[in-house]
């Protein structure tokens, strides 16, 4: 049933606002990025003085984001976290309306505090800004700054932890009085304007529609309309809604041609009457918006509007949000709407449309960078309002089968019909609208979807806890001491009906002991999950547990463990047992990941194939075993997949044909053919992996082997980086034992190579602790490490209720288990001759029982297993010291299931891996993939663009 457009437009209204009640703050950090006065007192140092005349302990920084993350890193690890902590970004330097370095600055460090190691209170992120938001009619704003909003509101969703604020004073004497009265009162308000002396919030209202009316028409029949993009969805609908009314030009534009089905609707518009030029470009190219103008008026007609429906998306977590991201995103909004300003500077036009996003005015998780995007349009709206010029700016909500501006599964939002999007922004225009959201807004579904709407003070005037569904009579964490007995029951019950419901299945539906990725779990509505359960029980479910396999009873352990309570009825068979049949976890350990069914690629070579294999056919193989042609390859196909793996391994001349592909069939099987120039061999240590380019002054790039592997798994990495940048790979040294003996050699062959420092230095998985333990000794010896990268590297959780001999003996009972599944032979383990052999002769009785029953196991996998356990060994043994430099840790975003199944402890949920307490200055960098596939394409990639950021030119 149609809405009344009334029912659809939202809008954000300013209301007067009593001062908070002071509390107490007792450090705080303050990011200035403020001019620095010759005379006087800048912001930074009168709030400065203010807060440390109120014994808040304070640090002045400079907000460069080149050194901003580092300064906050430094202040966290010298202030107590469970003492009340303020970060607090003050945005009072003067820039050009494209100028988007504050926006940068914020965005890095909200990442760098949502980054935290999993159960650290972060402080309070404060974003200060001075004139930049439009309060009232007239004021003009500054897009630059107040499209920090978009991040504000997003990070509500994402991470209410943060409570971050967006306060924007005024310039008047009392402001820092007002700013102090702000940061120590710490309300929940997240949007916050003080204009002389009066306190101001943010509310989402419904909007006032009876405005007076525009003067001009929608549309005439003599103008011309230019709409970007076009050319799909909202754009091409747009278009159809003009030449209904009788527009005489429209000009479409889009970066790629029309589709068939695009050129179909234009030619049926102009068949109407209309004339239509299509213009093939980005927007936000140098001399696109002039062609498109004079494209308008080439037949004679007058521009008289636009519509900017130009966008792209490209969606991360906070955590996972770099300058790149926002860029893609940031491109075709912001530098598309300046060059149409510049074009259109001298054309008295009768309107101009920015479509704008709802994720702007509510927020969106995992959309930050759209967020942003779309509010630096609404606020540039708001600045050509105050110049006099005419703009209006559109949040629309999804739109049904025209291409959605926000994702309904996001945002809970119920999709406007075409017709209903149409009527509104004809509607608008004439009521001469400045920023409007036009969305259906189901408060009992939205409340559903992020129970912590309820309690954000900018929701308050359009959602209330009254529009919960009835049948929700949860009462919240206060509540759950009442449920008496059945406590436990009602909690799990709880749970499981929230977070089948977030991923699209009944509470029936969704079996308790498969891991949620399995049921197409994504990161968005792990953060959703993780909200419900800070609303219902007041426990932090972190994403990461989620992402790298939980069950839905593992969840549910989780959250009873952190209320005290215990399950009522326990039912052995919902989770998978281990062997021996006794409780596989400690109380506060990793979940049980159940064992594959599939023999996925088992070392590097494998794994190059299988990459390969992906690339040319779209998919991955289902096994190591499956057949090349069964899976739809054929000869065209296998000389595409030649071609990848000569490219992936950097060697064009590699002898491997289509022919042989086809004939041998399998990943397994054409591994065998390449294995020999993917494992280093001979006796040099030092795999030259780029050599050094003549008159370079880039500084080597030292990679160490991963556990039982080569350094040729770095090709790929190698590849992305300049092509000046030599990259070395130490090898590995089966004749030193410990991983101090180890690094000691390494550095004497780096010494050769490079004499002096900085030294930069990264490791996958176990060459990780090979770089950790280098660049410690390094440093010892006083030598400088500029770069120290450890890639998915984990720290084992600790397990002290079983000796070193007991986890041996489980993970090799855990190997014949996967054995048995896999390869279909049972091999009896023989406990009691294990258990007397000698830790280091233990694998090779396990390698012979597996050589012994026949498996279809070749020499070089055997190998690989027997120098991985090898490594394995050396790296359990290892005990890493505290290292005070910067240490960057890359970790897969997803758990690898067989890893995690052999070994339990690899399992580990935290952000940081188990480093953070040794690594006071770690850098988290979350990439997408699991533990082995990071390494590789496509995954590697980002990788590759955080190291070349990281060593600059």
């Amino acid at each position: 049933m149609p809405k009344p457009l009334e029912a659809l437009t939202y809008e954000i209204e300013w209301q007067k606002s009593p001062v908070p009640l002071p509390g107490r703050l007792g450090s705080a950090l303050l990011l200035v990025d403020e001019p620095t006065a010759g005379t006087g007192s800048t912001l930074a140092t009168a709030l400065g003085a203010a807060l440390e005349a109120r014994n808040v302990s304070t640090t002045t920084e400079a907000a460069a984001a080149a050194r901003a993350g580092q300064s906050v890193d430094d202040w966290l690890r010298n202030t107590a976290p469970d003492d009340p902590r303020a970060v607090v970004l003050l945005l009072t330097r003067p820039a050009e309306t494209h100028d988007l370095q504050a926006l940068y600055t914020a965005t890095q460090i909200a990442r760098r505090l949502a980054s935290r190691p999993g159960g650290v209170q972060p402080p309070r992120l404060w974003l200060v800004t001075e004139r930049s938001r439009c309060a009232a009619p007239g004021e003009p704003g500054r897009p630059d700054l107040a499209c920090l909003r978009g991040l504000v509101r997003t990070l509500a969703i994402e991470e209410p932890a943060l409570r971050a604020c967006l306060v924007d004073i005024d310039t008047q004497p009392e402001a820092v009085e007002n700013l102090l009265q702000e940061l120590l009162g710490d309300s929940t308000e997240d949007e916050v304007v003080w204009r002389a002396g009066t306190r101001l919030v943010a509310r989402l209202t419904s909007a006032d529609l009876s405005g007076q009316q525009y003067e001009a028409p929608f549309v005439r029949g003599s103008g011309a309309y230019v709409i970007t993009g076009g050319l799909t969805g909202l754009g091409l609908e747009t278009a159809r809604r003009l030449a209904e009314q009788g527009a005489g030009r429209l000009v479409l534009n889009g970066r790629r041609p029309p589709t068939p089905e695009a050129e179909a609707v234009i030619s049926r518009l102009g068949a109407g009457g209309t004339s239509i030029a299509v213009l093939q470009g980005d927007i936000a190219d140098p001399g696109v918006a002039e062609r498109l103008v004079q494209a308008a008026l080439s037949e004679g007609h007058t521009l008289r509007g636009v519509a900017h429906c130009a966008g792209v998306l490209r969606d991360h977590m906070i955590t996972d949000l770099d300058t790149a991201d926002l860029d893609t995103v940031l491109r075709p909004k912001v530098t598309g709407a300046l060059n149409l300003e510049a074009a259109l500077a001298h054309h008295d036009i009768d309107w101009w449309v920015l479509y704008s996003s709802a994720a702007a005015l509510l927020g969106s998780p995992g959309q930050a960078a759209h967020a942003v995007a779309n509010a630096w349009l609404d606020a540039m709206a708001q600045l050509r309002r105050a110049e006099g010029k005419p703009a209006t700016s559109i949040a629309w909500g999804p739109w049904r089968d025209a291409g959605a501006v926000a994702d309904d599964r996001v945002l809970a939002l119920d999709s406007l019909t075409v017709d209903e999007g149409l009527d509104a922004l004809q509607t608008l225009v004439v009521h001469n609208r400045t920023h409007t959201g036009v969305l259906h807004l189901d408060p009992p579904r939205l409340l559903e979807a992020f129970p912590g709407f309820s309690g954000i003070p900018f929701f308050a005037n359009s959602l209330r806890p009254d529009d919960l569904s009835p049948e929700e009579d949860w009462r919240g964490p206060a509540g759950i001491d009442a449920l008496g007995d059945g406590a436990a029951d009602k909690v799990l019950q709880r749970l499981a009906k929230r977070t089948a419901a977030i991923m699209g299945f009944s509470a029936s539906g969704l079996d308790e002991a498969v891991p949620l990725p399995q049921f197409g779990l994504d990161s968005l509505m792990a953060v959703r999950i993780r909200n419900a359960a800070q609303q219902d029980f007041a426990v932090d479910l972190p994403p990461d547990l989620m992402l790298r396999g939980a069950t839905l009873r593992d969840l549910g352990d989780t959250v009873l463990r952190a209320l005290g309570l215990r399950r009522e009825t326990a039912d052995p068979a919902a989770s998978p047992a281990p062997l021996d049949a006794s409780d596989d976890t400690t109380p506060d350990g990793p979940p049980v990941v159940t064992m594959p069914s599939t023999i996925q690629p088992r070392d590097a070579a494998e794994r190059v194939v299988a990459g390969a294999w992906a690339e040319v056919l779209r998919q991955p193989p289902t096994d190591v075993r499956a057949d090349f042609v069964s899976a739809g390859g054929d000869q065209r196909a296998a000389e595409e997949l030649v071609g990848v793996i000569r490219r992936r391994l950097g060697c064009a001349q590699l002898d491997l044909t289509a022919q042989a592909v086809l004939e041998q069939g399998t990943v397994a099987a054409i591994a065998e053919l390449i294995r020999p120039i993917v494992n280093h061999s001979g006796d040099c240590v030092v795999n030259v992996l780029r050599p050094p380019r003549a008159g370079s002054s880039r500084l080597p790039l030292f990679t160490f082997h991963p556990g039982g592997g080569p350094t040729s798994v770095y090709q790929p990495l190698t590849q992305l980086l300049p092509s000046d940048q030599a990259v070395y790979g130490m090898e590995r040294l089966d004749a030193l034992g410990a991983m101090e003996e180890k690094a000691a050699h390494y550095i004497t062959l780096m010494k050769g190579l490079q004499p002096q420092g900085p030294y930069r230095l990264l490791g996958w998985s176990f060459g990780g602790f090979l770089a950790y333990e280098t660049a410690q000794q390094l440093t010892d010896a006083g030598e400088t490490v500029d770069f120290l990268g450890l890639i998915d590297t984990i720290l084992p959780a600790p397990r002290p209720d079983l000796d070193s001999s007991q986890v041996l003996l489980e993970r090799f009972g855990r190997f014949l288990e996967y054995i048995e599944k896999t390869y279909g032979h049972h091999v009896q383990l023989p406990y009691e001759d294990l258990a007397a052999t000698p830790e280091d002769k233990q694998i090779d009785v396990v390698m012979g029982l597996v050589a012994d029953a026949g498996l279809d196991m070749s020499p070089g996998i055997m190998e690989h297993q027997r120098t991985s356990y090898i490594d394995a060994r050396v790296g359990e043994r290892y005990r890493p010291r505290p290292y005070h430099g910067h240490v960057v840790l890359y970790r897969a975003r997803q758990h690898h299931r067989l890893i995690s199944a052999l070994d339990p402890r690899y399992l580990r949920t935290e952000a940081d891996l188990g480093w953070a307490s040794l690594c006071p200055r770690l850098e988290v960098v979350s990439v997408e993939g699991d533990h082995l596939s990071l390494i590789d394409p496509p995954h590697v990639a980002t990788i590759a663009h955080h190291l070349e950021q990281s060593f600059g030119a």
